[in-house]
């Protein structure tokens, strides 16, 4: 360590020096117990600077005692380690991963690559959130008030980010406040900048649209013989008969969760129970239409398949998630082969299977169609029902006005 040759006392902790082995003047004063730098907490509480470029005596009292009068010393009057933003953080998501880690070990099972929702969080927090967030006093309701509104305002104004991916951060933000309250940091959440969420339009296919992609499909299988799509042609089928989500909620049932029955006029019902859904357990039966055109295949593998075997894709080593891939991206390719991929300007993938699903129902009357398809009354209304094409505004047009309609004829 350099001797120290000159050194004076400016009141309080500020001094000054030069030390023998450096031609610039030195400062330092005692800041507190908790003062960190870069993240990295220095113990004796000392905030130290070389004054570079500074040689002269009086010229480096004059800076030191500007430099300590400007300083933010209420900054680090807290215990970083007790009441920082980024240390809730840190004891909110190792609650969180250890939800997560229960929640999702299916998903795990199925797919040994998964990561979980909790670590991807955990990675957005780091990048996004943490620069802006992690040194606020969680005791400062106010303050972090106003950097919420400020973050919020440069995401849509200068970053430019949509609405619905600003949301997410600020679900992060505020399961952290929840720990900072069980902490007895915050009293109560502090209020979300507002926003305008929207959902990108899926429209739905029509039937006969459906109708000429499984039948691409089947040409594909017969021109090439790869089994892949067969089978993918009667799992499209499978979604379009059936009130679930496309994805591993349905590349993932097994034999076991499967059952036929028969009603009393012998007609044959296939009955789902998935067990890992959005909203957990979840049953429902097939169209009648499905087992009636596809059933001598389908329920020859039922009875072939063991109960713990995958009853979609059954014949490979590959994983759910890779074969979902593989799947989605047939889809898309196809639909858009055959022109049919975008409608009115918006993109249909196979989500918008699902859509014409309920759209179908809708119109038949079918009762609680928001329950037979696992979702909410609300997200029916808002996400699958409305339609901007030509046929849907003049079928609403004719509903609406039914009873004019037929006054003016």
């Amino acid at each position: 360590m350099s001797k120290t040759i000159w050194s004076k006392n400016l009141g309080g902790s500020l001094k000054i020096y030069h030390q023998e082995r450096s031609k610039y003047m030195q400062m330092q004063f005692y800041v507190s117990p908790h003062y960190y730098i870069n993240d990295k907490h220095k113990k004796n509480g000392m905030f130290v600077k070389s004054m570079k470029p500074i040689t002269a005596k009086l010229e480096a009292e004059r800076e030191a005692k500007k430099i300590h009068r400007e300083f933010d010393f209420e900054k680090h009057y807290y215990n970083p380690k007790i009441t920082t933003f980024h240390d809730v953080a840190v004891s909110a998501f190792e609650l969180r991963k250890k939800k997560y880690k229960i929640k999702e070990r299916f998903k795990l099972k199925d797919n040994p690559t998964f990561i979980s929702t909790a670590i991807k969080e955990w990675n957005r927090y780091l990048k996004e959130i943490k620069p802006v967030f992690g040194h606020l006093n969680m005791k400062d309701k106010e303050g972090l008030q106003q950097t919420m509104f400020d973050f919020v305002d440069n995401l849509t104004t200068t970053t430019k980010l949509s609405h619905n991916t600003i949301a997410k951060y600020l679900n992060i933000v505020g399961f952290i406040q929840k720990q900072a309250i069980s902490m007895n940091l915050l009293s109560s959440m502090c209020e979300n900048p507002p926003l305008e969420r929207r959902t990108n339009p899926r429209p739905a296919y029509r039937m006969l649209e459906l109708k000429k992609i499984t039948d691409q499909i089947m040409i594909e299988h017969k021109a090439t013989q790869d089994l892949f799509y067969l089978e993918l042609h009667d799992y499209i089928q499978f979604l379009i008969a059936s009130p679930t989500r496309y994805g591993m909620e349905t590349i993932t049932l097994k034999k076991s969760d499967t059952k036929l029955l028969q009603n009393k006029e012998g007609i044959r019902i296939l009955h789902i129970t998935a067990k890992n859904t959005k909203t957990g357990r979840h049953s429902y039966e097939t169209s009648p239409e499905f087992l009636d055109k596809y059933g001598e295949r389908i329920l020859q593998k039922l009875e072939e398949l063991k109960d713990d075997n995958y009853i979609w894709f059954t014949d490979t080593d590959k994983n759910r998630t890779t074969i979902q891939e593989r799947v989605r991206k047939n889809f898309v390719r196809i639909s858009k082969k055959l022109g049919l991929y975008y409608f009115n300007n918006h993109k249909r993938p196979m989500t918008s299977i699902r859509h014409a699903s309920i759209q179908r129902m809708s119109k038949d009357g079918v009762q609680d169609v928001h329950l037979i398809h696992n979702t909410s009354e609300s997200m029916v209304n808002k996400h699958y029902l409305p339609e901007s094409d030509e046929r849907s505004i003049i079928a609403r047009h004719d509903k609406i006005y039914a009873k004019r309609l037929k006054s003016i004829k």
